[in-house]
C-alpha cells in the first residue's frame, strides 16, 4: 500500500541502517569490554568506568575537528567542489593527528597526577585499574583520530556503508585480542585496554587502503604535512566551537563522576553499567546525529536553508519513533541485560532504577538535546549550541547534580534527575532556535 505521508522521510532509510549498525558496533564494544573485565572484580569495572568518561573529555579536544570536517566536507559537497573536499580531508587529518598525539602523551606522561587529583578519593583498586586503562587508551588516541576524521567525511558524501565496515573490522579485532588477553592470560584490565588498541588499529588499516587506492570522496588524496590556514578555517570555524561545546560537556560530566568517586564503589559500579545500558537506547539516535549533520550540512552548503531545516526536523522525529521502539525493548529486557555485567543485588537495584528512569525520558528529550543541535551545527550555528550547551551544564547538570546527589544525599538518582534536567532546558532552547531559523528570503 502507497503511504503518502512516509514518503517524506524514506529517502534517509538506505543511509540510516549502515549508520545504525556502525553505532551499534561502538556502543556494544563498550560493554563486551565491559563485560570481559567485570570477572577481575567491581574495582575494575568502576576503574574502566571512569576513564571512559576522562576519555571522552580528552578526545573531543580532537573530535571536534572531525566534526568541522565534516560540516565542512558537506558544505563543499553541497557546492560540488570535490576539490575543496579533497584539499579540506587532507588537511582536517593532519590537524587531528598532530593535535592527538599531543594530548596522547600529555595523558601518559601526567596520568597519575590527573587521576589522584580527578578520582583521589576512589579506592586505590580503583585508582590502579584506571591508570592501566588510561595508559592503553592514550597510545592509541593517534589512532582514533584519524578513524574518526576519516569516517566523518566519508559520512558528509553520503557514504555510510565503508564506516559500517571500518566498524565491523575494529569490533572483530577488539574481540579477538581482549578474549586472548583477558581469558587466555588473565590480563584483567590490561587486556582490555590491549582490545581498545585493536579496536583503534583494525580500521585505521582498513581506511589506509581504502584511501589510498582514491575511491569516494578521496579520489586524489594527497597527505599533507603543512597546514593551510586557508583551507583549515572553515573546519576550524566548526571544530572550534564544537570542540569547546564538548570539551565542557564532557568536562562537567567528569566532575559529576568526581562527586560520585566518594559515594563508594557500589555507586560508580552501577553508573558504569548504566552508562553501557543507555548506550544501547541511544542507538537509533546516534544514527540520526550522523545523517543529519550530511543531509542538513548539504543542503545549507547548496544554500537550500529551508531544506536543511526541514530535513533536521524530519531525521529528529524518526529518532524519536525508533529511540521508544528501542526504549520498550530495553525495559523488556532489563534483568538478563544487567545480569551480563555479574553486578551485586546493590548495584543491581541501582542500576535497574536508573535504567528505568533513562527509558522513560529518552525518547523525547534526547534526540531533542543532540540532534537537533548537529543540524544547527551544519547550518552554522555552532558558537550558538555552545552557548546553550555551556549554561545547561553548568546550571542544570553539574549544580543540579552536586546538590541534588550530594547535598540531599540521593546519589546515584541525584545524579540522573540532573542529567535528565539538563536534556530538558538544551533541547528546549535547541527546538526553538530551529523553529527560528530562516533563510535569507526563504521560510
Amino acid at each position: 500500500m502507497h503511504l503518502p505521508r512516509f514518503e517524506k522521510y524514506r529517502r534517509f532509510m538506505p543511509l540510516f541502517w549502515p549508520a545504525f549498525v556502525e553505532q551499534v558496533l561502538a556502543v556494544f564494544i563498550g560493554i563486551i569490554s565491559m563485560i570481559m573485565v567485570a570477572d577481575a572484580g567491581e574495582s575494575a569495572v568502576a576503574g574502566v568506568g571512569l576513564i571512559s568518561t576522562l576519555n571522552y573529555t580528552v578526545m573531543s579536544l580532537f573530535l571536534s575537528v572531525a566534526t568541522g570536517a565534516t560540516v565542512a566536507a558537506a558544505h563543499s559537497i553541497g557546492r560540488d567542489d570535490r576539490a575543496e573536499t579533497r584539499k579540506i580531508s587532507s588537511q582536517s587529518i593532519t590537524l587531528v593527528v598532530y593535535i592527538s598525539i599531543a594530548v596522547g602523551l600529555l595523558m601518559i606522561i601526567f596520568d597519575r597526577t590527573i587521576i589522584n587529583a580527578l578520582f583521589g578519593a576512589a579506592e586505590s583498586e580503583v585508582l590502579d585499574s584506571a591508570r592501566t586503562y588510561l595508559f592503553y587508551s592514550s597510545v592509541s588516541m593517534p589512532l582514533l583520530a584519524f578513524y574518526s576524521t576519516a569516517n566523518g567525511i566519508l559520512r558528509a558524501s553520503g557514504n555510510m556503508k565503508v564506516p559500517m565496515a571500518a566498524a565491523v573490522t575494529s569490533i572483530i579485532s577488539n574481540i579477538a585480542v581482549a578474549s586472548i588477553a583477558i581469558y587466555g592470560f588473565g590480563m584483567g584490565v590490561a587486556g582490555a585496554g590491549l582490545g581498545i588498541v585493536a579496536f583503534r588499529a583494525a580500521p585505521v588499516i582498513f581506511l589506509g587502503v581504502y584511501i589510498k587506492r582514491g575511491h569516494s570522496v578521496f579520489a586524489g588524496f594527497k597527505p599533507a604535512l603543512k597546514l593551510d590556514r586557508r583551507i583549515i578555517k572553515p573546519v576550524l570555524d566548526v571544530a572550534v566551537p564544537a570542540g569547546i561545546d564538548s570539551v565542557i560537556f564532557n568536562g562537567c560530566k567528569m566532575v559529576v563522576q568526581v562527586f560520585m568517586s566518594g559515594m563508594g564503589t557500589d555507586v560508580l559500579a552501577a553508573y558504569a553499567i548504566l552508562i553501557q545500558l543507555a548506550g544501547l537506547a541511544n542507538l537509533p539516535g546516534l544514527a540520526f546525529q550522523v545523517l543529519v549533520t550530511s543531509f542538513a550540512g548539504q543542503a545549507y552548503g547548496a544554500g537550500d536553508i529551508k531544506g536543511a531545516r526541514r530535513d533536521t526536523w524530519r531525521l529528529n522525529n524518526m529518532a524519536v519513533v525508533f529511540t521508544l521502539t528501542a526504549c520498550l525493548l530495553i525495559f523488556a529486557l532489563t534483568r538478563p541485560l544487567t545480569m551480563l555485567f555479574n553486578p551485586t543485588d546493590a548495584v543491581y537495584t541501582m542500576a535497574r532504577n536508573g535504567l528505568w528512569m533513562f527509558l522513560v525520558l529518552c525518547p523525547v528529550f534526547w534526540p531533542l538535546s543532540f540532534v537537533i543541535p548537529s543540524g544547527l551545527r551544519a547550518m552554522g550555528m555552532a558558537k550558538y549550541t555552545m552557548c546553550v550547551s555551556i549554561v545547561s551544564m553548568l546550571l542544570l547538570r553539574v549544580f543540579c547534580a552536586w546538590f541534588l546527589g550530594v547535598h540531599l544525599n540521593w546519589m546515584l538518582y541525584g545524579i540522573w534527575i540532573a542529567m535528565f534536567l539538563d536534556w530538558v532546558g538544551r533541547g528546549a532552547f535547541f527546538a526553538g532556535a530551529l523553529l527560528r531559523k530562516r533563510s535569507r528570503g526563504g521560510h
